[in-house]
């Protein structure tokens, strides 16, 4: 097998497979689906089953809210979308539903200026309603409870189907030449069959959409990264829980905080569970002027959860939440590197700190072994979009040695977050196994370092 370099870095744009690299192509993806629900409209087609009993729990006041989202988009971003690339009313969207919830995430090819791009549509729901979340009727109706609780049948619907063989039937497409480029990317030196098990040897190598999505890695790929010399070092180390792009690190955390628009703060009370059944937020205290590490997962990364440090599982507990609210801006900031200033594509991706406390999400409480600089940890794997179940592997009072699985994510994409409160004595420093600093938009591998505790003096 070849060998792995633990320090060879891939910078990744924050929208990274999330937007499309271009509005044309997005808006030609967009317009053939909406092409398809208009037709099945015309002809009265009856809705599918997931599709019918969403649209039978949503309330005519929602509705209302929709539409008036519908008709801010069109009052506000005019310059960013073609009107034919923007559903225009809720009945609409529901025979979107509809050809949505038989269809795997593809990878689709689009012909713009004589050329062919190819794009990653992993989150294919979220593609829809990217530019309509960015709206305040949008955030009013995203965020209600009974609207979301409805939106999970529909997504849990179409997870089964995710799981069934006829769901594989777009792999072909991500395992072509331009497929295989996107899904590559980070891998280093390893070729994708190189990282991973496929459930076959020849196309299209899994049995189902989410086999592909939950694939495991190869006996051997990405072990913890150690440091075979001075073996005490090893335990000053925090490791990456998942395959991902560093967004950013915020030190003294506390317990209860407020998001504004522009400088979303974390506030533990909330990212634990609040009021929420089975609360976590006993543990708010106890991790209070700690530090936070929160890095995104794109649709074609390595999926599942490994635990950070070795330590004891003091509890854990799956919440229910949003699933398309963001908090409205006026789109990309000034300083953005990949998106024309106000450019309101990504605000989703924009949200991520906010996401920690607002998305559905599971939540483990960890201490740390007695030797470890570490005290208490939380890892909170926050589901994003189409991501709408995350499955836990571990249960209460489990020892878990760093590398060893906690859960996956299930469908599209998703976002985490490592709260770290060290023992008295110790600080945290960004920095990986080389002492290169962790920095947005690098893409880590999981099992690597991302952290060193060291003493400091506090005289």
């Amino acid at each position: 097998m070849p060998s792995q370099e633990f320090g060879n870095l891939t910078k990744r744009s924050t929208y990274y497979a999330w937007v499309p690299q271009t509005n044309l192509t997005h808006d030609d993806w967009v317009k053939k689906l909406i092409d398809s629900a208009l037709q099945r409209e015309r002809e009265r087609l009856p809705h599918k089953l997931a599709v019918q009993a969403f649209a039978e729990k949503i309330t005519p006041e929602q509705i209302a809210l929709f539409e008036q989202a519908l008709e801010q988009v069109g009052q506000y971003y005019k310059k960013w979308a073609d009107d034919s690339a923007v559903i225009n009313t809720f009945n609409e969207f529901l025979y979107l539903l509809d050809g949505i919830i038989e269809s795997p995430p593809d990878f689709y090819k689009a012909q713009i200026g004589g050329q062919t791009i190819g794009e990653p549509i992993g989150v294919p729901l979220y593609l829809i309603l990217d530019l309509l979340s960015n709206t305040s009727a949008a955030y009013s109706l995203f965020t209600q409870p009974s609207f979301n609780q409805a939106l999970k049948g529909f997504l849990d619907s179409w997870g089964a189907y995710l799981k069934t063989e006829p769901s594989n039937t777009s792999l072909p497409r991500w395992f072509s030449p331009e497929g295989l480029a996107v899904l590559e990317s980070g891998l280093g030196k390893l070729s994708f069959f190189d990282t991973y098990a496929t459930d076959y040897t020849d196309s299209p190598y899994y049995k189902s959409w989410d086999a592909f999505f939950t694939r495991e890695l190869k006996q051997g790929v990405r072990p913890v990264q150690t440091d075979p010399t001075t073996p005490s070092r090893n335990n000053t180390f925090l490791y990456n829980a998942c395959e991902c792009t560093v967004l950013r690190t915020v030190s003294d955390v506390q317990t209860h905080d407020t998001f504004w628009l522009k400088s979303q703060k974390y506030s533990l009370w909330d990212a634990l569970g609040g009021k929420l059944e089975g609360s976590l937020a006993q543990y708010a205290q106890k991790l209070q002027g700690g530090e936070v590490y929160q890095a995104f997962l794109s649709p074609q990364d390595y999926h599942r959860w490994h635990s950070p440090i070795n330590g004891k599982v003091l509890a854990t507990k799956v919440f229910p939440g949003t699933y398309y609210a963001v908090l409205p801006d006026d789109g990309a900031p000034e300083y953005d590197p990949d998106l024309e200033p106000g450019d309101p594509h990504g605000a989703l991706i924009r949200s991520q700190p906010w996401l920690s406390v607002s998305a559905a999400r599971a939540v483990f409480i960890m201490e740390a072994e007695r030797t470890s600089p570490i005290d208490l940890i939380a890892f909170i794997a926050i589901g994003m979009a189409e991501v709408s179940t995350c499955e836990v592997t571990v249960k209460t009072d489990d020892f878990v040695k760093v590398g060893g699985q906690l859960g996956t994510f299930h469908f599209g994409g998703s976002s985490h977050a490592l709260i770290v409160k060290p023992k008295n004595g110790y600080k945290i420093f960004w920095q990986d196994y080389y002492n290169t600093p962790i920095r947005p938009g690098q893409h880590r591998w999981v099992n690597s370092v991302i952290a060193q505790l060291r003493k400091v003096d506090q005289s």
